[in-house]
């Protein structure tokens, strides 16, 4: 039987158990633990450099199953980030290009979060209701990165190339950046830099103790702002919580670098879900609260 043992996280104590390749963490104090890829003390982290001789699938192959086993093996989305960038820095090290590193980690991350999370994305066959005898149902579906009018033009030739009655083509414009799935997180202490900050999701923590999560693509200082208006949530919590004083030293930042509506709106989501289970937020959507990312 494994009996678990005492280790030291970032400056807290908790008990581990390691399960294969799993290791799960967990404070005997709290009802909620996390688990993250382990590696074993005496592990070499080495990997076939890039430059040696051999297909070039078999590395590829192994940086995939890497990120993959990031992503299935992590208990929530920082510690997949930790897990990625120490994967990055690790085939750097044996000659790997920076990248093919980022672009087999937005391409493996796309494929798993378009599976797990089909409402998300278009359905290309929704639009063909009522007519499904007009064409045939095979399809020809292009994923392009880039977009512009260069791209309309190759767009443009592929679809007279191909005839209509032959084929349908569907056009998927993929301008993802890693970073866009993995934020960078605030480590910032200026009032100044965190209320100048755009494309972020943001907290507010009341001297009572409770949070209020939100998302804007503006300015922070803008949405702060907004805050100060009698109707707004945070305004309608001070009024109500006899400790409470607002003040704008009590915005942070904890997600910056979404670039997009719905990139924002899921990690503003996670935040929530993240206080409402420990009954801290003041700002519970219930809609949100039944979104499942991972």
């Amino acid at each position: 039987m494994e009996e678990a043992t005492k280790i030291e996280e970032k400056g807290k104590e908790f008990n581990f158990l390691p399960i294969l390749d799993i290791g799960v963490y967990w404070d005997p104090s709290e009802p909620h633990g996390f688990t993250k890829v382990y590696r074993k003390p005496t592990t070499s982290e080495i990997v076939k450099p890039w430059n040696d001789f051999g297909p070039t699938d078999w590395k590829t192959g192994t940086l995939i199953s890497a990120i993959r086993r990031a992503y299935t093996h992590s208990s929530d989305f920082l510690k997949m980030h930790e897990e990625i960038s120490r994967l990055t820095s690790q085939f750097r090290k044996v000659g790997y290009p920076l990248w093919l590193i980022q672009d087999k980690v937005n391409r493996t991350l796309a494929k798993l979060l378009y599976k797990t999370n089909p409402e998300h994305y278009p359905n290309p066959d929704a639009h063909r209701e009522g007519r499904a005898e007009e064409l045939p149902t095979k399809w020809s579906v292009l994923f392009l990165p880039w977009s512009g009018v260069p791209a309309s033009a190759i767009v443009n030739k592929i679809r007279k190339s191909l005839p209509r009655e032959h084929s349908r083509i569907s056009i998927a414009f993929s301008t993802q950046k890693v970073r866009d799935l993995l934020p960078r997180y605030n480590t910032c202490k200026s009032s100044d830099k965190v209320l100048s900050s755009s494309d972020l999701v943001y907290k507010y923590t009341c001297d009572c103790g409770q949070v209020y999560i939100g998302e804007t693509k503006r300015r922070l200082a803008v949405r702060v702002v907004e805050h100060t208006k009698p109707k707004s949530n945070v305004m309608q919590h001070v009024k109500i919580c006899p400790e409470a004083q607002f003040s704008y030293s009590k915005f942070s930042i904890v997600a910056r670098g979404l670039r997009g509506r719905e990139s924002r709106k899921r990690y503003e989501t996670l935040w929530i879900r993240y206080y409402d289970k420990r009954s801290l937020a003041f700002n519970v959507d219930k809609s949100s609260r039944d979104l499942k990312i991972f």
